[in-house]
């Protein structure tokens, strides 16, 4: 394992992890979530969402490689290819086209394979197809193990008072969503209702607490907040300024139809495309919101993001943690595979920012890497297991260090009356 905070290597893993520790366990504790940490849940990185495309649409493959949409060098080496830009290229053909009055025909057939490419990010991020088969089977599915026991520190760390933790993701998928279920974890997600959900941003400054409760168990975590920075596979979009979701049967039955249809349909669900361009599309109302909640949360006094899976290619959001960064109290772990390559030969521009976020040498950065050692399971052994430490249990450690005291000294001192809290 590789390991850097303020620009220097750390040579002790047990300071680490102490230093992981105690960032767990600060006032505001979120987790930043890329597609990285959806591979074991039948997910797909963008590079290999290129890769289907290329193997299973064929016909669309080489129709963008004879309009020039692909390069010869980008066909000769997939490494070349920067997904984000394909969209935006089409996107600003498909514009140029219209205006240029070109025959409806190619237009048509343009979208068609326009759509086969949506299709391909579709089918890369609708996870494993088990999880679609009733609203029980994520809750025994293992595939999920991670991002339950994510959830379970998460939410465990936290000390009466303080606040739930928050999940940012990028990712369109409901692997947070179907962990915290198979829980019984509250999931606030900006989105109120019963029968009709709509999105609200002043939902996400709302909680739950225990009525019945005594003592810490009264103001204890009973929910976790999830903001999905790019939308989601149950949003849909009705009108410039509502967004409702749906349950995750229905969207099942609009993702199958767009997949099975060969002609271009409205997207199953409220996405951003991976493209340059998305950097424009979060003027929207939701995103918007999503966006300064996602910058609010990184401006708080004492408060930690845990970064994995994500590879730095979204220039907004690089945006927001770079300038998250003038918060002297913030602390950033960020856990990157390549972190190695990033830092001696960057190739791609999230590399680059990896880069120079390395030579800032800011002390409330903290980057692992090393291949596996900086894997999402990595980051979810290395966050602390829940300390158990209720009043009868600091009751019994005070009794065993009087015991103590006597053994040694011979000496019997007074014993201290019981707490009102611990009292039975």
């Amino acid at each position: 394992m590789k390991a850097y905070r303020g620009g220097k290597e750390i040579t002790d893993i047990k300071e680490l992890k102490a230093h992981i520790a105690s960032a767990a366990r600060l006032e505001n504790v979120g987790v930043f979530l890329g597609s990285g940490c959806s591979l074991s849940a039948g997910g797909k990185m963008v590079k290999a969402i290129w890769e289907s495309f290329k193997s299973d649409y064929t016909d669309s493959y080489a129709y963008f490689l004879a309009n020039y949409f692909i390069t010869p060098e980008e066909d000769a080496d997939a490494a070349k290819v920067n997904i984000e830009y394909k969209f935006d290229s089409i996107e600003t053909a498909l514009i140029e086209w219209k205006r240029g009055k070109r025959v409806q025909a190619e237009i048509d057939s343009l979208k068609e394979h326009q759509h086969n490419l949506y299709r391909a990010v579709l089918n890369g991020v609708k996870l494993s197809e088990d999880f679609w088969k009733s609203p029980d089977a994520p809750m025994y599915d293992s595939k999920l193990i991670d991002h339950r026991r994510l959830l379970i520190k998460l939410v465990g760390n936290r000390q009466p008072g303080q606040g739930a933790p928050w999940l940012f993701t990028t990712n369109y998928d409901l692997a947070i969503e179907w962990a915290a279920e198979s829980l019984g974890l509250l999931v606030l997600n900006g989105f109120s209702g019963l029968h009709n959900r709509t999105f609200a941003a002043h939902n996400f400054d709302l909680g739950f607490r225990n009525n019945l409760g005594r003592g810490e168990a009264r103001f204890g975590v009973y929910n976790c907040y999830l903001v999905k920075l790019h939308g989601s596979l149950t949003w849909l979009s009705e009108g410039a300024q509502r967004v409702r979701e749906i349950p995750a049967d229905y969207a099942k039955l609009r993702i199958d139809e767009f997949l099975k249809s060969t002609k271009p349909l409205e997207s199953p669900g409220l996405m951003i495309y991976p493209s340059a361009a998305k950097y424009v599309h979060t003027t929207g109302y939701v995103y918007a919101e999503l966006i300064r909640k996602f910058s609010e949360f990184l401006s708080r006094n004492q408060t930690c993001i845990m970064v994995s899976g994500y590879s730095f290619g979204d220039e907004h959001l690089n945006r927001v943690l770079l300038s998250a960064l003038q918060n002297p109290t913030l602390h950033m772990i960020v856990y990157l595979p390549e972190l190695e390559a990033a830092l001696a030969t960057p190739t791609t521009a999230g590399h680059e920012f990896v880069r120079r976020l390395h030579e800032l040498a800011l002390p409330q950065v903290t980057l692992v890497g090393s291949d596996k050692d900086a894997y999402f399971d990595k980051l979810v052994e290395d966050i602390p297991a829940p300390a158990l430490l209720d009043d009868r249990t600091e009751q019994a450690r005070k009794l065993m260090r009087l015991f103590e005291e006597v053994a040694h000294s011979g000496v019997v001192p007074a014993v201290p009356p019981p707490s009102a809290a611990g009292a039975v």
